[in-house]
């Protein structure tokens, strides 16, 4: 054992195991040492960076501004520091584009004299989501708590207003000035109310989301309210709602106070892009996409002048809002979209200029079980695996599906998990799977799985968005739960799975 530690370049050793991307530039700026981390990032062979310019080889944009960063000269080091970047734009040779902090660091002779370039770099695209996630609900919670308070002083002061004016149309005689005066301040009123009931969605949205009460809801019934509203709010004639399939029965499970917020925020942005009136179409189906087995796809269409590229890119973004700063707070879109992202659903937008916006949500299906159903499930119990280096998530959730009659095996690692799962694969009926864990994540699990049995049932959890993973993962035949788990949520992923 000593021996071989004697033996053991341990510079070599830690350049060619560690996770950093590592390059060595001369004083020309020629790249003379990579390790397999920056060959892997790059994507090309060693024969192909070796000896090559890193000018022609490494290219980093400003993730704020879209501008190419230059690659330091040995000139750029007057006083030795190095150079950092923080959440910079790595683009590989497939043209990539790898969100990365990198460091370039002066290399000195024995005489103190810049003689190289040392770039160290990393792959920090899931943590900047993650921050992004984290920073974006703050700011949502935020703003939903002032919007709350601002709501409810708001409506008071209306009430007062409009009971005010009203007094004054019945003492006042018709079609005098007094009266018509009353009575658009009436007539004012009734459209701030308009304005309050934003501030209300944006409220309950923002602060509820995580807390929502699930219920099997109609959706057709849920749409037939917020058109009802909708008419009265906005009181248009040259408005016209189109709404197919109203008379079929389509449940969803939900939350039915928060989608018809939803609903109502994407009829509110639509009839905003048509001022001279329009159509808004309605129509569900069942979702025909893979990555949403079991879902409801709800599609609003609107003939409004719709979005250029770039406006649609930052639709969901928060606080992003073509309209005046004091018309809307560009919440809407941002709520509904981790609204449906926390049902493990999601909201897909299609636009041009001129032609109009399509916004499919889609929605988790309620699978009604009758009680005899679920009496027949309780004396059939199934067997369920389930995956996550987190210790206290782990037995919250193990705790939640024992209590509804389900045999529960747990495994804090991926190793742990797949030697219970190879002692008898065909006794899981469902496998839950943490897709970031340490040494092998959960995608390194599931293809394991898979190859043992092509018919397992998987549930992949996770804190980044169902989009995220479905780039990450290979294979798209898995389930979803949206990390933080809800766990009344996550017991019916598995009943539609079992059924």
């Amino acid at each position: 054992m000593q021996n071989n530690q004697k033996k053991t370049d341990w510079p070599k050793a830690i350049l060619t195991n560690i996770i950093d991307a590592v390059i060595a530039m001369d004083g020309q700026g020629i790249i003379r040492y990579i390790n397999p981390a920056a060959r892997k990032m790059i994507h090309l062979s060693t024969s192909k960076i070796i000896n090559k310019p890193a000018t022609d080889i490494l290219h980093f944009i400003d993730n704020d501004n879209r501008q190419n960063i230059s690659i330091p000269s040995i000139k750029s080091f007057n006083n030795t520091q190095p150079i950092i970047l923080t959440r910079a734009i790595f683009i590989s040779s497939t043209k990539k584009q790898i969100v990365v902090n990198a460091v370039f660091t002066p290399v000195k002779s024995d005489h103190n004299i810049v003689t190289g370039i040392a770039l160290r770099f990393r792959d920090v695209t899931k943590m900047t989501l993650h921050d992004k996630k984290l920073w974006n609900e703050q700011k949502i919670k935020a703003i939903g708590a002032m919007a709350g308070g601002i709501a409810n002083d708001f409506i008071n002061w209306l009430k007062i207003i409009s009971t005010h004016a009203t007094a004054i149309t019945d003492l006042v005689i018709p079609r005098t000035r007094a009266y018509e005066e009353a009575t658009s301040i009436i007539n004012t009123a009734k459209q701030a109310r308009g304005m309050t009931s934003r501030l209300i969605s944006v409220s309950r949205l923002a602060t509820n989301h995580y807390s929502q009460h699930l219920e099997a809801v109609d959706l057709n019934t849920v749409i037939k309210t917020a058109i009802k509203q909708s008419k009265i709010s906005f009181n248009n004639d040259k408005l016209e709602f189109k709404q197919k399939h109203r008379h079929t029965n389509v449940s969803v499970l939900v939350n039915e106070a928060i989608l018809l917020d939803c609903i109502l925020n994407i009829f509110r942005n639509a009839i905003d892009a048509m001022p001279d009136g329009g159509v808004i179409s309605i129509d569900i189906t069942k979702s025909k996409d893979s990555a949403y087995n079991n879902h409801a796809v709800l599609r609003i269409r609107d003939t409004g002048s719709g979005m250029n590229k770039n406006v649609l890119s930052q639709a969901c973004d928060p606080f992003f809002s073509t309209k005046d700063k004091s018309y809307g707070m560009g919440l809407g879109l941002t709520i509904v979209k981790t609204f449906t992202q926390n049902y493990g659903g999601d909201i897909k937008i299609q636009s041009k200029e001129g032609l109009g916006t399509s916004v499919r949500l889609f929605l988790p299906l309620n699978n009604k079980a009758t009680n005899e159903e679920k009496h027949h499930r309780s004396n059939n119990k199934s067997t369920l695996l389930i995956v996550d280096n987190n210790q206290k998530t782990l037995e919250e959730i193990n705790i939640a599906l024992k209590n509804v009659g389900n045999t529960v095996h747990s495994a804090i690692d991926t190793e742990t998990a797949l030697k219970i799962y190879k002692e008898k694969p065909k006794s899981f009926d469902v496998v839950i799977i943490d897709l970031v864990m340490p040494k092998k994540d959960g995608k390194y699990l599931y293809n394991e799985i898979i190859k043992i049995n092509p018919e397992a049932s998987i549930i992949i959890m996770s804190g980044f968005s169902r989009t995220y993973v479905r780039d990450y993962m290979t294979n798209n035949k898995w389930w979803f739960a949206q990390k933080p788990i809800n766990q009344e949520l996550l017991i019916a992923t598995i009943e539609r799975i079992l059924k």
